[in-house]
């Protein structure tokens, strides 16, 4: 065959097939990494609660069956959290504030020997405790920083109208009880917020670890379960009463945050909006920059692509010409 007839490497239809099959692999490739990404996020974050139900669990066995809390005061109304941080000891003065939600779940991390790493959700931007220099975990009463605990606990310091209520802090909590959960958002719409609100509405009021998309909750039984709403808790006592807040008590109306009101009343403290940086729309999770990521790593590849195709079929032109 004359070699004055042979095809050229690339015609102008080869390269927008090329350029169509691209944008489409472009369009396609961060909803599939991203949901990996998302998937494995929440895996680990699962196994994160999974370890606190232990520590609980552990911190029980040599307690009385009783879970972790350092001063109660039930003449105090008032929660703190991160106080008495440099204290050595949690129960002595110049230790902890009163019903200080923070030290109790530092308790869990100075009586279980588990890794910081395990109070930190792996889709936030919290970063682990690492004690510095001569200092250890139980040199110290609290979390050093809000940026170390990305989980809310329960409310261990309940109103007297709870405790009246037959409220306990223990292991015999019933199956629906949230004992964790990710972190409170401390939204002014947590008040407000139905169990008939919209899905938008709902996500304003979810936990930020996540983007806002729902939350890793972990029950009285131990068991972990992923809820796309703070609506999630123990069924209320009323006939067809709904199930509880997870992130506000039970006044009325609901107060974001505050202390547990009767005994099926979950407060997951603490929240948000308690000095935790870095939380915002969805496209600034962990989840969101890898989207973006690959959106420009996928552009500039998708141009160098078609540069080289481009300038190959140029010198085809300029030969057959």
């Amino acid at each position: 065959m004359n070699a004055k007839h042979l095809r050229p490497g690339f015609t102008l239809t080869d390269l927008c097939v090329a350029f169509g099959i691209a944008l489409v692999v472009l369009a396609l490739l961060p909803a599939i990494v991203n949901r990996a990404v998302v998937g494995a996020s929440k895996s680990q974050c699962s196994l994160n609660l999974k370890n606190i139900a232990v520590a609980l669990i552990t911190y029980a066995n040599t307690n009385n069956n009783q879970y972790p809390r350092t001063i109660y005061d039930p003449d105090h109304t008032a929660t703190a959290v991160f106080s008495g941080i440099n204290a050595p000891d949690p129960f002595k003065p110049g230790g902890p504030k009163a019903n200080d939600v923070s030290a109790a779940m530092y308790l869990l991390l100075r009586e279980s020997g588990m890794t910081p790493a395990i109070f930190v959700c792996p889709s936030s931007p919290g970063d682990q405790y690492e004690p510095q220099g001569n200092e250890t975990v139980k040199s110290k009463s609290n979390f050093p920083s809000p940026q170390n605990l990305s989980y809310s606990l329960n409310n261990p310091y309940p109103s007297a109208k709870a405790v009246a209520d037959g409220w306990k802090w223990n292991g015999s909590l019933g199956t629906d009880y949230a004992l964790a959960a990710d972190l409170n958002p401390g939204s002014a719409a947590l008040a407000t917020v139905t169990p008939a609100a919209s899905t938008a509405t709902m996500q304003s009021v979810n936990s930020p670890n996540h983007g806002y998309r729902g939350q890793n909750v972990l029950y009285g039984d131990y068991h972990v379960a992923w809820q796309p709403s703070p609506f999630c808790g123990e069924p209320r006592p009323m006939p067809g009463g709904p199930q509880d807040n997870i992130y506000t008590s039970q006044t009325a109306p609901p107060s974001v945050g505050g202390t547990p009101q009767d005994a099926h009343d979950s407060v997951l403290l603490p929240m948000a909006t308690d000095g935790f940086r870095g939380h915002g729309p969805v496209d600034r999770t962990p989840e969101g920059k890898w989207g973006r990521n690959v959106i420009v790593g996928g552009l500039i590849l998708l141009t160098i692509i078609l540069s080289v195709l481009l300038l190959q079929w140029r010198d085809r032109s300029q030969k057959r010409a």
